[in-house]
C-alpha cells in the first residue's frame, strides 16, 4: 500500500459503484495496530452499513 494520511479509524475508503445505480464503500488499506484493524476489519472488505443505517449515495 502506498503512503498514506491516515487518521480516525485506521482505514482508506474508496467508493465504488454497483450496477443497479447504488454504492458501497470498499476498504482499500488499513493502519495495523489501529482500530479498524484491532475490530476485525480487513483490506478489500465493503462497508454496507453504519450502526445498522444503511449508507445512500
Amino acid at each position: 500500500m502506498a503512503r498514506y494520511d491516515i487518521t480516525g479509524v485506521g482505514m482508506n475508503l474508496r467508493k465504488v459503484p454497483n450496477d443497479d445505480g447504488s454504492a458501497k464503500l470498499k476498504i482499500l488499506g488499513i493502519v495495523l495496530g489501529g482500530p479498524a484493524h484491532s475490530a476485525g476489519v480487513r483490506q478489500a472488505s465493503f462497508v454496507a452499513a453504519y450502526l445498522n443505517v444503511k449508507f445512500k449515495f
